[in-house]
């Protein structure tokens, strides 16, 4: 199963748990003891913890109420020790703080009552407050038998399980006072059953909620507004008019004294307005004459100190609000703040979701597709456009020094294209791109057609653009493109999207970068991999690379240089003198790498070439002969053309076999590949002692090869570099003689 689908699977699952308790405290026969274990049984499982509990408070102390998982003795304790509010426990800890709180090991930990610790077998332990109107009123916690700490969603779904207790509390509370009793009881199970039944869709919930807060309060129409934004907006309406539905809809509330929304809001808290034709600082007449509403009630929805939310409710007669229909409206209140708050915390889970799956598929594309840039830089803007709600975007890159654009989204106009491919762009202020360039860091410009230094305004003519952000690509400290994204209305990114944003860059940077990195080295192997093919493979590997950093190997060393070279030198034209090297180096370098041979070398008219290293070679020894053997035969072919050209020049070769150490050499920027020891040594000495069209090998080499090779003693050499004489042995042909 792929991430994507765990983490859907993960939200249904979330989803599901929270609609079956609503739907057990809407199914009839309210018992909280029984709601309290079944919101314990779905955290115990949803969280994949080992146990959930619930504590209640009776005054200075908590007392047990519900458990699921862990062991039954413990819990048997627990009703018998009620919780302190102290740090000795969980429950006592979340009491002290009135916040989450979570202890990765309990072992660990000093002030926890070890007793209590081995009584219940955990290790990792997380408590979370309950909370109503009236404070703290309880504490709900899981644990795990191993240390393995909750996540922040585990967190999030845990308050939110806490939230429903409170919910339960306050409806036992309500169904225990008065004759409506059943009534109430039946409707606010309808409501919780449609909030089960809506997947959580938020307006279809509201729409339930706000509909049975007027009927069972007798109240004529109702309204709940949302914090969205900067403002708090209409999402629900129940017995107006679609005129008024309409009009409400288009009011953006915020605290003030013109609206019972707008009241409740300032005063934070339940407000009511007994007559608002009455009420001198009422403000909406329109929306009052369409509704035909004289007394409303306004009801502040929380989420912890915040207030999200007001649910208003209306009478069409001067008729305030008794008690008991405030604290009803107020428990309609609570069970609109859960379904804001899972609706807020799966949204916040899927947006998650697809942000990481965004920066995984660019990830993955450049994986599969390191050196397709454009493909890369395609994904990566499509991506970061798609996620921040942006209308498009595009991407510039360095090309020479010169800035410009690679990639553009879709719906970039032609006309717009036109005139920013024909631009090279530089670090300045005239343009966003240009000044994310100059500064090194993201750029954002609310609105262009409000910026004194924007210029480009004959492109944004054609895009229609207004609030733009520019994003740098930066490698090594140095900027090599940049990322720009914008809106057609004036509506800034928010931190969280530009460090998506962010994000996206440095992706993008990373793609530049690595084609770079990939172009220079495949230059680096074709130039290396004319003369050392060998070599050049050992780039890409880590075998390779340890061979790089050096070895010792038993070769096979062959240096061969030319006789009458010097005379020929002195007397030929440039021209000629750089012809006839070409002719030569082709020759004799391609007759060694097809023998195997790895060209150390050659510097005029001397190669070095050794044999059985990078590449390992079982019969070195022979491929070095072979190799000479069939270069004094091409030589002597080209020798017969440049002699009728009057150039009199002949090939000495000699080879030796035995130990060097080998590998790379040099400094950053220029390395070769090269081999050290007497052998190297030894070769060249034979080399220059060989006459034209002879081979000349040592005594080691020609042990080797005797039964195989034709040789005959050369006699004892003076070398220079050697102290004795050296026995050397000149090639004759294959074969023996």
């Amino acid at each position: 199963m792929t991430k994507v689908a765990e983490v859907d699977s993960a939200d249904r699952s979330a989803l599901a748990a929270v609609g079956r308790v609503l739907a057990g405290m809407g199914g009839g026969g309210f018992e909280l003891e029984t709601v309290l274990e079944q919101i314990a049984a779905e955290a115990h499982a949803l969280c994949s913890a080992d146990a959930a509990f619930l504590f209640l408070r009776d005054g200075d102390v908590f007392r047990f109420a519900a458990a699921s998982g862990g062991r039954p003795e413990h819990w048997a304790f627990e009703r018998a020790h009620p919780n302190p509010i102290d740090r000795r426990s969980i429950v006592g800890r979340v009491a002290l703080a009135g916040v989450p709180v979570q202890i990765d090991d309990i072992p660990a930990d000093a002030e926890y009552d070890s007793s209590a610790y081995q009584e219940g077998g955990m290790r990792t332990l997380l408590g979370v407050p309950i909370h109503t109107d009236e404070g703290l009123i309880g504490a709900f916690g899981i644990g795990r038998s191993v240390v393995s700490p909750f996540s922040a969603q585990q967190i999030a779904l845990v308050t939110l399980f806490a939230d429903q207790a409170a919910v339960a509390i306050r409806i036992a509370r309500l169904l225990g006072a008065g004759s409506q009793a059943q009534d109430r009881e039946r409707s606010l199970g309808a409501v919780l059953a449609s909030i089960a039944r809506s997947s959580f869709d938020v307006e279809e919930v509201l729409g339930a909620v706000i509909a049975e807060a007027v009927r069972l309060c007798n109240a004529d129409t109702g309204n709940i507004a949302v914090r969205e934004g900067d403002g708090y907006w209409v999402k629900a309406v129940a017995g107006f008019s679609p005129e008024y539905h309409a009009l409400v809809r288009q009011n953006r509330y915020e605290p003030g004294r013109a609206s019972i929304i707008g009241r409740t809001l300032q005063e934070r808290a339940v407000v009511q307005i007994p007559d608002v034709l009455a009420d001198p600082e009422y403000g909406l007449i329109e929306l009052q004459r369409i509704g035909q509403y004289r007394s409303a009630l306004g009801v502040p929805i929380w989420q912890g100190e915040e207030i999200i939310g007001v649910c208003a409710v209306g009478r069409n007669d001067v008729k305030p609000y008794s008690a008991g229909e405030v604290e009803l409206i107020q428990a309609f209140a609570a069970q609109v703040a859960i379904a804001l708050n899972l609706a807020r915390l799966l949204t916040e889970t899927h947006e998650a979701l697809e942000r990481e799956s965004a920066v995984g598929a660019v990830l993955q594309t450049i994986s599969r597709s390191t050196f397709e840039l454009e493909k890369v830089l395609q994904t990566v803007i499509d991506s970061a456009v798609r996620l921040t709600r942006a209308a498009d975007g595009n991407i510039l890159r360095d090309e020479g020094g010169v800035f410009r654009m690679a990639a553009y989204t879709a719906g970039v106009p032609e006309s717009f294209r036109a005139i920013m491919d024909k631009r090279p762009f530089v670090a300045e202020r005239g343009s966003v791109m240009g000044r994310a360039l100059m500064e090194l860091r993201p750029v954002q410009v609310a609105d262009v057609l409000a910026d004194p230094e924007y210029t480009l305004l004959h492109a944004q003519r054609e895009s229609g653009f207004r609030t733009m952000l520019g994003i740098p690509l930066i490698h090594d400290g140095t900027p090599i493109g940049a990322l720009a994204v914008w809106r057609l209305d004036v509506i800034p990114f928010s931190s969280t999207e530009i460090a998506l944003l962010q994000t996206f860059a440095d992706q993008a940077a990373i793609a530049i970068a690595n084609v770079r990195l990939f172009e220079t080295v495949e230059r680096q192997r074709a130039a290396l991999a004319s003369f050392a093919p060998h070599v050049a493979g050992l780039l890409s590997s880590v075998e390779g690379e340890t061979l790089l950093g050096g070895h010792r190997r038993e070769i096979s060393a062959l240096f061969c240089d030319m006789r009458g070279f010097t005379a020929f030198a002195e007397m030929a034209e440039p021209e000629e003198l750089f012809g006839v090297l070409r002719e030569y180096h082709a020759a004799v370098g391609r007759i060694a790498i097809d023998h195997g041979g790895t060209v150390e070398h050659f510097a005029g008219d001397g190669f070095m070439i050794f044999f059985n290293d990078p590449t390992p070679l079982p019969d070195h020894p022979m491929a070095a002969i072979q190799s000479a053997i069939a270069m004094r035969e091409r030589f002597a072919g080209l020798a017969d053309g440049w002699r009728r050209r009057g150039y009199d020049l002949g090939l000495g070769i000699g080879i030796s076999v035995g130990y060097a150490t080998l590998g790379r050499i040099g400094f950053e920027g220029r390395y070769d590949y090269a081999g050290v020891g007497a052998v190297t040594n030894l070769a060249a000495r034979l080399s220059s002692a060989a006459a034209a069209g002879e081979i000349l090998i040592s005594q080691r080499l020609q042990a080797m090869v005797e039964d195989r090779v034709g040789t005959e003693p050369a006699g004892d050499l003076t070398l220079k570099g050697f102290s004795h004489p050296v026995p050397a042995f000149r090639v004759t042909g294959m074969g023996t003689g």
